[in-house]
């Protein structure tokens, strides 16, 4: 019986032909469609800001909309004029999103200023830094419940469904992590 356990669980835990180990742990990286990296990144970003700051929630979900679609878009391998607009949309309003959070998160235009408090540039940087940590927590959470899942399935979970998972779990960490 032991033997047939550990069989088991030697099959379960050997990569395919075509899957590489950090397809799992990075399921962002979707192999076959390298096209869907950008958004999937992006995704997650956009997701990480939600969590950090939950007050832009209301005013990022048409941003998180549209960029669930234009990944949709390029895992189904779509190239329409519509979903080129729609894809131009979601990319100018991600870039908007983090000005806009990176204005309205340091407070500061310079830094280093002279007329800047010492004790405001202290609690940017013990923000940032914060910030760093709760990412790191909820990445590697979220890499350890895609490998997870993917034992789970017997190695036949498809690489969309990895990084539900991954994306679902990193944000719920980083957002545990900063409260």
């Amino acid at each position: 019986m032991q033997q047939l356990i550990g069989a088991h669980w030697k099959e379960a835990l050997r990569l395919g032909p075509e899957t590489r180990a950090h397809h799992i742990l990075w399921p962002a990286s979707f192999p076959g469609t390298p096209r869907a990296r950008g958004p999937a990144h992006a995704l997650a970003a956009l997701l990480f800001l939600i969590a950090t700051s939950p007050p832009l929630a209301l005013f990022m979900a048409i941003q998180v909309l549209t960029m669930c679609e234009v990944l949709g878009g390029r895992l189904r391998d779509a190239r329409g004029v519509g979903h080129r607009l729609l894809t131009a949309a979601a990319w100018i309003l991600w870039a908007l999103t983090f000005l806009y959070f990176l204005s309205a998160f340091t407070g500061v235009p310079d830094v280093h200023s002279s007329m800047v408090p010492p004790e405001l540039v202290s609690q940017v940087r013990s923000l940032l830094a914060s910030a760093a940590v709760c990412w790191l927590v909820g990445l590697a959470a979220g890499s350890s419940a895609a490998w997870v899942t993917w034992v789970l399935s017997d190695c036949r979970v498809r690489p969309v469904t990895l990084y539900t998972v991954w994306l679902a779990t990193t944000t719920i960490m980083a957002a545990l992590a900063i409260r």
